[in-house]
């Protein structure tokens, strides 16, 4: 079975991060995106920032199986809801080649 999360990097000082927080989670709801999701603070959590090689913030990164699949920088809505409807489309596919 795979397994499938999005990461959601920022700071509680961070604008930008603040703006995506806002609407993240319904963009991720109404593309119907149920699965796990983790946030990380950059201040609270260095080393594993670091190793997700983050360089801007706010930073969410999709992964499949503990490998990046795609990763979406900034804070711009409509940026991020195509970001999410990619994730959609992957865990559509996901779910049809694991029920064929």
């Amino acid at each position: 079975m795979t397994e499938n999360r999005i990461i959601i990097i920022g700071a509680s000082w961070c604008g930008p991060c603040k703006v995506l927080k806002g609407f993240a989670m319904e963009i991720l709801e109404k593309q119907k995106v149920v699965i796990p999701v983790i946030h990380l603070d950059v201040d609270e959590h260095e080393e594993q920032v670091e190793s997700i090689g983050v360089e801007k913030l706010p930073t969410v990164v999709f992964e499949s199986n503990r490998k990046e699949v795609s990763r979406f920088v900034g804070s711009k809505r409509e940026d991020f809801e195509k970001f999410a409807g990619s994730i959609a489309v992957h865990l559509s596919l996901d779910s049809a080649f694991a029920n064929a």
